[in-house]
This record gives C-alpha cells, structure tokens and sequence, in this order.
C-alpha cells in the first residue's frame, strides 16, 4: 500500500484504514498473494464502480457552474488546482483497470490481508 499512499500523498497507515473501511462497506476488495504475502491487489466492486462512475458523472456536470461563479483570476487558479488533483487521481485509472480484469499490485504494504 505504499506505492498508492504515495500517489495519493496520505500516509500508509491512513490509507491502510481507508482501505479497511471501503472494504466493509463493500466497495473494493483485498486479496493477499500467495507468492508474497506482502503484496496486496486491490480490485473494485461492481457497487464500487457504479458509486465512483456517478461521483465522477456528477462533478463533471457541476465544474462549469463553479468555475464560472469565481472572479477570471481565481479561475486560473482554480483550473491548476483542477489539473494538480486530476493528476493525483491516477488510483482511479487504477479502479477503472481493476474493474475491467487488470488488478494492480501494491507491493511491500507489510499488510497480510483478508
């Protein structure tokens, strides 16, 4: 869980929590693997994609509303804090991949799974 602690920028503890949570509530799932207990794949659940599909869907709709109530200078800004989390973002490319069949690996959590 480091490698997508790092991506995200939140400490492996936390993430590891976020995990945790996600996984009750059944929106992805966690599977140890034989051949190193210390990696972890993650995959989302099919509930798991529909609710990221329709937050995504849902904010896509509303950006232009909130970028055009902020002055043209904040809108600048706006637009590079849009970009810098957009590029944060790439564990979601990594639950559109786990989705479709391709699950990523995050090797080295010390996590032995579920």
């Amino acid at each position: 869980m480091g490698e997508l602690a790092q991506l995200l920028g939140v400490a492996k503890n936390a993430l590891s929590g976020l995990v945790d949570r996600t996984e009750r509530r059944g929106l992805v799932q966690r599977e140890t693997l034989q051949r190193d207990r210390r990696a972890v794949t993650l995959s989302t659940t099919a509930l798991g994609k529909k609710i990221v599909d329709a937050l995504y869907a849902d904010v896509a709709q509303r950006m232009p509303d909130i970028a055009g109530a902020l002055p043209a200078d904040e809108q600048h800004q706006f637009a590079n804090s849009v970009a810098h989390i957009t590029a944060h973002l790439t564990a979601s490319s990594m639950l559109d991949a786990a989705s479709q069949g391709r699950q990523r690996t995050v090797a080295g959590t010390g996590h032995a799974g579920k």
